[in-house]
């Protein structure tokens, strides 16, 4: 696992920025990394149903 320095965001992941952040803190240290997987049954891909789901 890679993390650009300048963005702060994991290297060759897809990502879905949710509406319900805010910025971190000037100086604040990242202290915490949190990956979330989802298992969908059989064939139920590219549906959009995860990205609705966390926006």
């Amino acid at each position: 696992m890679i993390i650009d320095q300048a963005s702060g965001w994991i290297d060759g992941v897809r990502r879905v920025v949710s509406p319900n952040y805010e910025e971190r803190p000037v100086g604040a240290e990242l202290a915490l990394i949190v990956l979330h997987g989802i298992s969908l049954p059989p064939g139920e891909f590219g549906n959009g149903w995860i990205d609705r789901f966390f926006c």
